[in-house]
């Protein structure tokens, strides 16, 4: 099922941003402000969060960008299945006390950017990951508190073509 779209003028402060930031886990936005720079933060944030396709128009200039999941860094680890030896170019792995980072570019479109993964070894888990954009701009996502559970419902691993294609689940292949 195709998700809704919303339009949201005014996106880049105040009660537009909140209107954003609250639709984004089950709408795609249009995001409408003259504030361009924030807009373009927000974007590249609540797409990274949410996987929602954000749109953002710049009245002032015209203009009309989208800004899909599947063309930043993340989304090297969102393929139904992930192949670190075909299409990811692993440019660098650094190595902690207790972890290391891997950081990797697609590698049939480098100048998206790129993520690094950090890990702890003991037991081996993923911390925090850290998405550099093609300008140098980074989003950094810190996971913290989590517990191993038993039982989770499968639909939180649900991933929808907004589209309105089929709900694909983490064990679909």
């Amino acid at each position: 099922m195709a998700r809704p779209l919303a339009a949201i003028t005014g996106a880049s402060s105040g009660i537009g941003s909140v209107f954003a930031r609250r639709l984004a886990p089950t709408y795609d936005l249009l995001l409408i402000a003259r504030r361009r720079e924030r807009l373009d933060e927000m974007a590249r944030e609540l797409s990274a969060q949410h996987g929602a396709t954000v749109s953002v128009f710049d009245p002032r200039l015209r203009t009309f960008n989208h800004y899909p999941l599947k063309y930043t860094p993340l989304s090297l680890f969102l393929a139904r299945q992930i192949r670190l030896d075909r299409g990811v170019a692993v440019s660098h792995v650094t190595h902690f006390s207790n972890g290391f980072g891997l950081t990797a570019k697609d590698a049939h479109h480098e100048a998206q950017g790129q993520i690094t993964l950090t890990f702890a070894t003991d037991p081996l888990r993923l911390t925090d990951w850290t998405m550099t954009d093609a300008r140098g701009q980074t989003t950094r996502v810190q996971l913290a508190g989590l517990e191993p559970t038993a039982g989770a419902d499968p639909a939180l691993f649900e991933v929808r073509d907004p589209r309105g294609g089929a709900a694909m689940t983490a064990s679909s292949n």
